[in-house]
């Protein structure tokens, strides 16, 4: 049975996840493509390394790699025969009491037991004496062969995200291509009567349709692509036929018309298709009236028309649903929440928890201005969402709040 009873915002994210993970995901779409072009992306597959890294000994400083044989425990002057540096080699031999010039970086004899920084020796011609109270324990300012990584490792796991660090392992790795999951397609509705486009004349009472845009940035950023996004007239028919027309996508946003108003038609349009409904009213301010709702093989987000709201429930609900869908594990689809200090007083409401979109800097939360739903200026610049739980006495400043950072 469908509930229409608030729930916590937690409990909400919960239950879209605990929706999609009951629906196949086995016919999940995958890709390979060139690891150059896969930043962003969600790995399909695991991966192994084929290598140990690094394959050779390395030098962690620059300096002086020894040879120093374990029943010589005291020698401090020894003779420098050659030099191994960064993609060069040295090729000889190194017996007890020889160095070599050894480079950050550079691959250590298997002979040498020790390097020593260039600060704790002095040279003369090829005579190096080390200082006295250096250590030569072996070892020393080296880096094993393998000490990063084995052969057969797990370096990489199926649903994590390849950032830049993932990338650059992907490339450490020899991998040429890699499979990734394809991306999620979304379409995006705007409702209202009052909307204009980006060209038309201003008329009194109108504003400028610009969730539309918004929703699409935060939907690229969070790995879907966009293949609809357009504006629907508080009309009951084209709202209908816009949501029948477009149910071939993965995730559907609508943005407005999903109170409970003369002129709000999202939950006749969604009866009107049978949707399953999974929740109508979310325990928070901004964005009580987010609607999530199913369809064979479509998860529909209705979220309120209000800028301010709009952004929220996206990110707190929409964007760990379109992560799921992209592939991404479970517990990594959720925004991440820390306790930051809010560097004001707040004031908490009575009814439901309050989300206010602030900027951290200098180790706190900074509510921006004008906190309203409909105000743009509470979402500009806005890198965090602070949780001020609700009913309460005021709440001083400094003090530690449940925090959703929101990626910029």
């Amino acid at each position: 049975m469908p509930t229409f009873d608030d729930l916590e915002v937690d409990e909400a994210c919960a239950r879209v996840l605990d929706h999609l993970a009951r629906r196949d995901a086995s016919d999940r779409l995958e890709v390979e493509v060139e690891v150059e072009a896969a930043h962003g992306r969600v790995l399909a597959t695991d991966i192994f390394a084929t290598s140990p890294s690094p394959r050779e000994p390395r030098a962690i400083m620059d300096g002086y790699a020894l040879r120093v044989d374990a029943e010589d425990s005291v020698s401090r002057t020894f003779a420098v025969v050659g030099e191994s540096a960064a993609g060069r080699l040295f090729v000889g031999s190194l017996a007890n009491k020889q160095a070599i010039r050894v480079s950050t970086g550079a691959v250590v004899p298997a002979a040498a037991s020790v390097v020593v920084a260039q600060e704790d020796t002095a040279r003369v011609g090829d005579e190096l004496t080390i200082r006295e109270g250096a250590s030569l324990r072996a070892g020393g300012f080296i880096r094993a062969a393998g000490s990063d990584w084995e052969p057969g490792s797990l370096r990489l796991a199926r649903g994590d995200t390849i950032g830049p660090a993932e990338l650059a392992m992907l490339i450490a790795l020899e991998r040429p291509t890699v499979s990734v999951f394809v991306r999620p397609s979304v379409a995006i509705i705007s409702t209202g009567d009052e909307l204009l486009g980006r060209d038309d004349a201003y008329r009194a009472g109108a504003v400028r349709s610009s969730n539309g845009a918004m929703l699409a940035a935060q939907v690229t950023k969070a790995g879907g692509d966009v293949i609809a996004n357009m504006v629907v007239r508080d009309d009951p028919t084209q709202l209908r036929d816009a949501l029948r027309q477009l149910e071939g996508a993965d995730l559907i946003l609508t943005s407005g018309g999903v109170s409970v108003g003369d002129h709000d038609h999202v939950h006749g349009a969604l009866e009107a298709r049978d949707a399953e409904v999974l929740f109508r009213r979310v325990r928070m301010r901004p964005g009580r009236p987010l609607t999530v709702a199913a369809t064979a093989g479509c998860l529909i987000c209705a979220l309120p028309g209000n800028p301010a709201s709009s952004w929220a429930t996206f990110e707190l609900i929409a964007r760990p649903a379109l992560r799921y869908l992209a592939g991404v594990r479970r517990e990594r689809c959720p925004l991440v929440q820390v306790y930051a200090p809010v560097a004001e007083a707040v004031t908490p409401l009575q009814t439901r928890d309050l989300f206010l979109r602030a900027a951290i800097r200098d180790g706190a939360a900074h509510p921006l201005p004008r906190q309203a739903s409909g105000n743009l200026a509470s979402i500009t610049g806005a890198d965090c969402l602070v949780r001020v739980p609700v009913g309460g006495a005021t709440i001083p400043a400094r003090t530690p709040l449940r925090t959703y950072l929101v990626e910029s």
